[in-house]
């Protein structure tokens, strides 16, 4: 199991079991004031192989700012079944995506998002938080 994409953007959704992204890669989160809402989403797929998508998974997503103090959690199960056109080999991919528009950012600096499956971290993804940079000044 890999966790093959994961990614901050300003929306997703799952439809038809196909991962809807826009505006993704987002690595710096500006703000005039803080503390402030992230105003992202998370949009992530999950690799299967046939061993693995029968078995019951834990998935925990967590938000950490730069000094290790948590600052949202989520925490879920999902299995994925083999549909009637799924072949015995075949790699299946199970969508996720997560609004974490309202989580509250308390201050500047670097964050993470920590993802772990069945108690196995297997994906970090970091952004920066900050105040819009300054116009270059004008000749």
């Amino acid at each position: 199991m890999k966790i093959s994409t994961a990614i901050l953007c300003d929306f997703a959704e799952v439809r038809d079991n196909l991962l809807f992204v826009v505006a993704g890669g987002i690595t710096r989160l500006f703000r005039v004031d803080w503390p402030g809402p992230m105003n992202v989403c998370l949009a992530m797929m999950v690799e299967l192989d046939r061993t693995e998508r029968e078995t019951p998974h834990e998935l925990d997503v967590q938000v950490i700012d730069e000094d290790g103090h948590p600052v949202a959690r989520i925490q879920g199960a999902f299995q994925q079944g083999t549909g009637p056109d799924t072949d015995f080999h075949e790699i299946t991919f199970f969508p996720f995506t997560f609004d974490l528009r309202q989580v509250g950012i308390q201050h500047v600096g670097w964050h993470s998002i920590e993802i772990s499956i069945d108690s196995t971290p297997h994906h970090t993804l970091r952004f920066r938080t900050g105040t819009p940079p300054l116009p270059a000044p004008v000749e």
